[in-house]
């Protein structure tokens, strides 16, 4: 099965009507932009030690950021439970904290497309442990074998 592109991956942890539903909470007292941002990163650990493993971990960061601005007012909340009223919560305290009493029309999305600058063709995160780990070792006899220092 492919692994899914950046854009596909954001969406499965945030899907387009809950974004919308966030900008409206963000924008409903009176704000001139919101937006949210929404990160997950996974990563992979490994340390050598005299050319062996010596230990090895794998956590998982993922959180939902919303600012609001009002004129030179902004508001920003984070959030790492992806709760709806969590998130909804986080989006309240941003407006909360940039609040104006201006109405604001409805929010509706629409997809623009992101450049992508650097194009990675296989991510390392979609590799296996093993690979990963030969890699490393590989490097580490790359790096012996250009001197003692």
């Amino acid at each position: 099965m492919p692994k899914p592109s950046p854009q596909s991956a954001l969406q499965l942890l945030l899907p387009e009507p809950q974004i919308e539903k966030l900008l409206a909470i963000g924008m409903a007292r009176g704000a001139d932009f919101a937006e949210v941002y929404a990160e997950r990163t996974e990563r992979t650990m490994a340390s050598l030690e005299d050319g062996k493993i010596k230990s090895a971990s794998f956590g998982v960061d993922q959180g939902v950021g919303i600012r609001v601005v009002s004129g030179a007012k902004v508001g920003y909340s984070y959030s790492d439970d992806l709760d709806d009223d969590a998130l909804a919560k986080a989006a309240d305290t941003a407006a909360h904290i940039a609040a104006t009493q201006k109405d604001v029309a409805p929010i509706n999305l629409r997809p623009v497309a992101a450049p992508r600058h650097y194009q990675v063709n296989e991510a390392l995160s979609s590799q296996a442990v093993d690979k990963k780990v030969a890699l490393l070792l590989r490097g580490d006899l790359a790096a012996q074998a250009g001197g003692t220092r």
